[in-house]
């Protein structure tokens, strides 16, 4: 008798385990509603952070180098609870400024002293090298899901169109 009551409640509790509520405690619906959107960024630099964190490869902490090309500003907007609309952009401007102090060299050469007395030095000058980077990119999609508890599939499509440069100034 032990033995069936036991195996009776055990058969309940299991089948109360499985049972998937799809709200909250609070009674807030964990998937998602027509309206419902999101805002998010690329998961990769993090990811890669921790795989390197766990090899002897050394990591580096991941920052928002937008010229990379793997960080993008993401948004979602439901259509209904199996579609939504995805779009993202990402924007990316950079520059840099190296100077050094070179010896000036003379487009005439008759122009140029001839010789030099010993404590004299050359004419010098300052070289400058001027490099501008941008990164503009904007994509649109449609994700569609699959599936009707928590766990569920999804699939689309995604269009982008993008546009790099660099400028150099010497």
């Amino acid at each position: 008798m032990k033995k069936s009551v036991l195996a009776l409640a055990m058969a309940f509790g299991v089948t109360g385990a499985f049972a998937q509520d799809l709200t909250s405690k609070k009674g807030e619906p964990f998937l998602p509603e027509a309206g419902d959107w999101s805002i998010g960024i690329e998961a990769a630099p993090f990811l890669n952070y921790a795989g390197q964190m766990l090899s002897n490869a050394g990591a580096s902490s991941p920052s928002f180098n937008f010229l990379a090309g793997n960080q993008s500003i993401l948004g979602k907007m439901f259509k209904d609870e199996k579609t939504a609309y995805r779009a993202g952009i990402r924007l990316g401007f950079g520059g840099s400024k190296e100077s050094a102090e070179v010896t000036k060299l003379y487009a005439d050469p008759a122009a140029a002293p001839t010789s030099y007395t010993f404590p004299s030095r050359p004419e010098m000058v300052i070289n400058e090298h001027k490099t501008s980077t941008r990164n503009i990119a904007i994509t649109g999609g449609i994700e569609m899901r699959r599936g009707k508890t928590r766990l569920q599939g999804f699939y689309g499509g995604e269009l982008g169109f993008g546009i790099a440069g660099r400028t150099q100034k010497y």
